[in-house]
């Protein structure tokens, strides 16, 4: 793996002085190590800005620790630059949504964190040979991506994430399954969350760029932060489950558990190709259905739920129902999550409802992940365009 940084080093130099590029490149904001150990999460933003390099910003990596915690960036101090800080807070969310056992800082050291194009530039328009530098940077992350393999990737602009859904389909041999947008609660703001393959094995988050949205200290995007990162870390969340019950982490170990059609309480024996992987004690998770009904009159409604023991899976039939059985006119989110005792949210779920499709009544089916504590189940209607949940 050490050949891969090496060669990708390599290659960034030769395009560099090939395509006359003059004010400098950067590859990774991190270690050369997040191409050898395999992590579980990729950070990858579209080129790095600016006219100029700081002589205490390597071109390289950064072994003496991210850049995203130790460098400083314009007049802020060592990582107190608003992106670092917003990035700092995110893999703080990451944690919780995953429920991980990690401190902040050493989960970012250990993720991938790169550039998709390498070569700097002030502003994308003055990148020299744009084209060019979008096939390189294909090309460099198809290379990454096939010995390199995160659950999670997240980037913050429409480029980088148009570039990386093919890439991640090919190097994963994984068809896109959704795709959806989700109000991040600045504005009209969304971000876009990709799930490829069965189950979401793998998942491709975009969100807008923290340098101009702030959302990690916005009180108006906390909820719907917490909606988006606990759809967007259920690889994450899984896996962590997955080792605390000292079950192989392979792909084949986790179709079996996932599939409806074996029986979950003792899975002996799982083969794959040359190799035999054990999983055993499988807990049985149990499903559940829970019907209700929420009158919508123009506001937002809520329907407060039961309490339900961990290990459950939660199918909700919301039964959407106007006042006097007047026809519905605006169009609505439904959202079901589930809270520990705390209030704080373990997982989540959301559904359009659009309201020129129904009159009286629209039943609607919500699916809530597996709880792995006790939670209570609240479902609620909110406003917005039916394209975005």
């Amino acid at each position: 793996m050490t050949d891969l940084f090496e060669e990708s080093i390599a290659e960034i130099n030769n395009f560099y002085k090939k395509n006359g590029y003059q004010i400098g490149w950067r590859f990774l904001n991190g270690s050369k190590k997040t191409l050898v150990e395999n992590p579980s999460i990729a950070l990858i933003t579209l080129n790095p800005g600016g006219d100029t390099i700081p002589k205490d910003h390597p071109w390289e990596s950064c072994e003496n620790g991210s850049s995203y915690l130790h460098e400083k960036w314009g007049n802020s101090a060592s990582g107190q630059n608003n992106l670092q800080k917003q990035i700092q807070l995110m893999f703080e969310k990451i944690i919780n949504s995953s429920n991980l056992s990690i401190k902040r800082n050493d989960l970012i050291e250990q993720s991938l964190t790169g550039y998709f194009i390498p070569f700097r530039s002030p502003r994308l328009a003055d990148l020299i040979n744009k084209k060019e530098a979008f096939e390189f940077g294909t090309k460099l992350w198809k290379k990454i991506l096939t010995n390199v393999r995160p659950k999670l990737f997240i980037c913050m602009d429409k480029d980088t994430h148009k570039s990386l859904r093919p890439i991640i389909s090919s190097a994963y041999n994984l068809d896109i399954k959704n795709s959806k947008k989700i109000r991040t609660g600045w504005g009209d703001y969304t971000a876009e969350l990709d799930s490829f393959g069965e189950n979401a094995k793998v998942q491709l988050l975009r969100l807008p760029h923290l340098s101009t949205f702030k959302l990690f200290t916005s009180v108006n995007c906390a909820n719907q932060l917490n909606i988006i990162f606990n759809e967007a870390c259920l690889p994450l969340r899984r896996d962590n489950l997955m080792e605390e019950k000292n079950i192989f982490d392979n792909d084949n170990a986790l179709d079996f558990i996932m599939s409806e059609e074996i029986d979950k309480q003792n899975v002996n024996q799982v083969n794959n190709e040359e190799k035999e992987y054990i999983v055993s004690n499988i807990e049985r998770i149990e499903e559940t259905e829970i019907n209700c009904g929420i009158n919508i009159d123009g506001a937002n409604a809520i329907y407060d739920g039961p309490y339900l023991d961990g290990n459950m899976h939660a199918v909700v039939n919301a039964e959407i129902k106007s006042r006097g059985g007047a026809k519905i006119k605006e169009d609505f989110h439904i959202i079901g999550s589930a809270f520990d005792k705390n209030g704080k949210i373990l997982t989540s779920a959301a559904v359009n409802f659009k309201a020129k499709s129904f009159f009286a009544i629209a039943p609607l089916k919500l699916h809530l992940s597996v709880m792995e504590k006790p939670a209570k189940i609240r479902i609620y209607a909110q406003k917005g365009a039916s394209t975005i949940i």
